[in-house]
């Protein structure tokens, strides 16, 4: 079974038993066996159960420690709200069995919140880290991002101007910076920040996106051009590029949104890159760097 695989099982497990009975003796033992030599019946399930030692549990301690191992796997590796859901859940329960053991789970958390659209659960885990690190420009960054999740683009520019007023270098939080206020149709502004995230063609191509998630294609197709004159090897501009000029075609049997049967399918950003797909490729070009 391959890593991954094995992991999202325990992770089931740890769910469903609240990260204990899992481990019982620490030592591997022999599986049993018959008088004549063969393998014994595995565990009874039903009434005859009731009859068999019930698991060992572990330490609380210990218990936090296995659900933040398979939390931390499952928020690496795993990917759709199902993993998120998950993760979350072993986050909480790590926490609950041990508030030292889980030290700085609140900020995943908050992370992981905004990802699910809990934003209330969210604030919650950020209003204390806040209070604790005023200055932190990678946790102003976070709550930028949350606010720019909730479509509160002025508190979103606020804590992301802090964050970078705090760390200049932070490319991150100049790629948020960019979106936001790109957003607000400041696109000359907008740019100028996408160019302190990543080189200059990447900058066209961000602020491509914002104008096709905007409606505004045309402007996007010839701000996806300009990055691909500059840098051919751009694959998602050129990607994005050929989603905007190849739009899918129209089933005439079926109603589109904005008309009747066989109408133009109007673009919308779920034809385009979205912003979750921008950072994790300007995280792999930064972890290239």
């Amino acid at each position: 079974m391959a890593r991954s695989a094995l992991v999202l099982a325990l992770a089931a497990a740890l769910t469903s038993t609240g990260c204990l009975g899992l481990f019982g003796n620490k030592t591997p033992q022999p599986a049993p066996t018959t008088a004549t030599g063969g393998p014994a019946p595995g565990l009874l399930i039903g009434p005859e159960a009731a009859a068999q030692a019930p698991p060992t549990e572990l330490p609380p301690k210990q218990a936090a420690n296995a659900c933040l191992a398979a939390a931390k796997e499952i928020d690496q590796k795993g990917s759709g709200p199902d993993s998120v859901k998950q993760a979350v859940s072993l986050y909480e329960k790590a926490r609950a069995l041990d508030p030292s053991a889980a030290d700085g789970v609140g900020r995943r958390l908050a992370v992981l919140y905004d990802t699910l659209g809990e934003f209330n659960k969210a604030q919650a885990e950020y209003d204390p880290l806040l209070k604790a690190s005023p200055n932190d420009p990678k946790l102003l960054n976070d709550i930028g991002y949350s606010y720019y999740c909730r479509g509160d683009l002025p508190a979103a520019e606020n804590f992301l101007r802090k964050a970078v007023q705090n760390d200049p270098n932070l490319k991150a939080a100049w790629l948020n910076l960019g979106l936001v206020v790109s957003a607000t149709g400041r696109t000359d502004e907008g740019f100028t920040a996408f160019q302190k995230a990543g080189s200059e063609g990447e900058a066209h191509a961000n602020l491509a996106f914002v104008l096709a998630a905007q409606g505004k294609t045309a402007e996007a197709k010839a701000e996806y051009r300009k990055a691909l004159t500059l840098e051919p090897g751009l694959t998602s501009a050129r990607t994005a590029l050929e989603r905007l000029e190849n739009p899918p075609k129209v089933d005439p049997n079926v109603t589109q949104t904005g008309g009747g049967k066989g109408t133009p399918k109007r673009m919308t950003a779920d034809d385009i890159p979205n912003i979750h797909e921008l950072e994790q490729r300007f995280q792999k070009e930064e972890g290239r760097r």
